[in-house]
């Protein structure tokens, strides 16, 4: 064993010295970070340490100094890599610096040898229309700064957008043949393209300023629609379904919620959904969008029967096309705020539903009360209710 440790010592060693040796050529500190391990891996440096100090280092804290010693060295080697990759950065952009030097050198002289040439070869092309070998030319001269083949050049590319506006108007104007009027969008897209084109052109602004009135137009059209059917929808609550606007709101989709007591349903041209009664068939929710309905429905299921009254400060009229389960739900609310002796006999029984009872009679009163009376219309419906109960004595 002894024999193994010690050949791995002068293996390492000697590999280390070595390498730090062939290092300090190009790395002085990277060289000088091998050596020194070297020392702690070769015999006869550690022994002359131990012959001056007569101190001899754990195999522990050898292993921590190497560590620490290679650590070092590659700091050392990384930053001599970014060293030397800088420097053949810059090494090749010095190398592309002075190439383009000797080019522009090369392309001045043989400009300056041939110039007559070279700009005759320039007029020739522009005079033939051929815009794109002149730039092409000037281009390939440029670094010379020749006014002459500049502005030739500044008249070829004015020409060149030139023909190229003219494509683009042309393309356009083809694409607003095959565009109907209708489609106002489109054509404002597309004229307000020719506009920018060519702005000196009255027409297309016309053009455009007529499809810009016909959106405004068409958008206040579209607001006044939307308003118009928001007081239609509303309106809805307490009609009969109306079966005659399937044509204009689209067929009726049946929608999640309805049962044996509602029919929730989806107009989908409108965009309308509403819920009804199937008993009445008298509409109790109106709104916009699938969910609206789907919303109202579970959110009635979920109500108690005595907390479904909404007719409080209601109109003989709403009253009539009201559902029978509001009215019972507000008669429950009327007789458990003024009917005193019905109120303590419920709460005595402990149980809401004892006054449904009396519930069904009051709306039974309140109906015989307004019927065939359309002159009552627009009167209250809780003071009809006060004569009802006042009439069946429950004001005692």
């Amino acid at each position: 064993m002894k024999f193994v440790y010690l050949a791995l010592n002068w293996t390492f060693g000697i590999l280390f010295l070595l390498s730090g040796i062939a290092s300090s050529i190009e790395s002085p500190l990277v060289g000088l970070t091998f050596i020194l391990m070297a020392m702690f891996f070769l015999p006869p440096s550690r022994n002359f340490v131990y012959s001056k100090t007569n101190k001899e280092l754990s195999i522990k804290v050898k292993s921590v100094v190497i560590l620490v010693l290679f650590l070092i060295s590659v700091v050392f080697i990384t930053q001599d890599q970014s060293s030397k990759r800088q420097e053949l950065i810059a090494q090749q952009a010095q190398e592309k610096l002075e190439k383009e030097g000797k080019v522009r050198q090369e392309k001045t002289a043989y400009y300056k040898a041939n110039r007559e040439q070279i700009i005759s070869t320039a007029k020739e092309a522009f005079l033939i229309e051929d815009y794109q070998s002149v730039v092409s030319l000037a281009h390939k001269y440029s670094v010379v700064k020749d006014k002459e083949l500049e502005n030739i050049y500044a008249n070829a590319q004015k020409e060149l957008s030139i023909i190229e506006r003219e494509k683009k108007t042309k393309e356009i104007l083809a694409t607003l043949k095959t565009t109907p009027s209708k489609e106002y969008e489109k054509n404002k897209v597309l004229y307000q393209q020719l506009v920018t084109l060519n702005p000196t052109i009255n027409a297309y602004k016309k053009k455009f300023d007529y499809y810009q009135t016909k959106i405004t137009e068409q958008q206040e059209k579209a607001r006044i629609a939307k308003i118009k059917l928001q007081k239609e929808v509303k309106a809805l609550v307490g009609q009969k379904v109306p079966y005659k606007k399937w044509t204009e709101w689209g067929s009726p989709e049946t929608l999640k919620g309805t049962s044996n007591k509602y029919w929730a349903a989806y107009l989908p041209t409108a965009n309308i959904s509403f819920v009804s009664e199937k008993k009445t068939d008298i509409i109790i929710f109106s709104g916009f969008n699938k969910n609206s309905a789907q919303n109202f429905v579970a959110q009635q299921e979920a109500k108690k029967w005595y907390e479904k009254g909404t007719l409080h400060k209601s109109t003989i009229e709403e009253w009539k096309h009201s559902t029978h389960e509001n009215k019972i739900a507000t008669s429950g609310d009327w007789i458990l705020s003024i009917a005193k002796n019905i109120k303590s006999k419920v709460e005595n029984s402990g149980n809401i539903d004892s006054v449904k009872p009396y519930c069904e009679e009051l709306v039974i009163c309140i109906d015989g009360a307004v019927e065939g009376h359309k002159n009552w219309d627009k009167g209250s419906t809780s003071e009809t209710a006060i004569s009802c109960m006042a009439l069946m004595g429950w004001l005692k």
